[in-house]
């Protein structure tokens, strides 16, 4: 009969009687880690989409960046193959530009707007007080 080796010691032949202790769970090995990354993974693109979701209704619901002056395209008209007409409302004046023509933009008239057009433009016109 051969000797135990060193460290390999039964239990049960040390102590009469002596029952073995239980088994312990397996120690996680790499059978487990595709669960974990998969379940991260996962996790990783709800919050992208939710993100993604949330800059999408952030864009459609805020309001435009207009400046200091509120822009108003009145009406567009094609004199050519790149150049148009353009009518642009800014604040109490209406522009004629010229769009296109390798120019770029540029100015061609410059009118007062009509007193009935700045009322019908702004959204919320001022409460007038009737005269005591």
């Amino acid at each position: 009969m051969s000797a135990p080796a060193a460290g390999a010691l039964d239990l049960p032949q040390l102590v009469p009687g002596a029952t073995p202790p239980p088994a312990l769970p397996a120690a996680p090995g790499l059978s487990a880690l595709p669960v974990g990354v998969a379940e991260v993974a996962g996790a990783l693109l709800v919050v992208i989409a939710l993100l993604l979701v949330t800059l999408g209704l952030l864009r459609r619901l805020a309001p435009p960046r207009l400046g200091p002056y509120p822009l108003k395209v009145l009406g567009s008209v094609a004199v050519g193959p790149r150049e148009r007409l353009v009518t642009v409302a800014v604040a109490d004046t209406i522009l004629l530009l010229g769009v296109g023509g390798g120019g770029g933009v540029r100015i061609l008239h410059t009118l007062p707007a009509p007193p009935g057009a700045a009322r019908a433009a702004d959204p919320a016109p001022a409460a007038e007080t009737p005269d005591a």
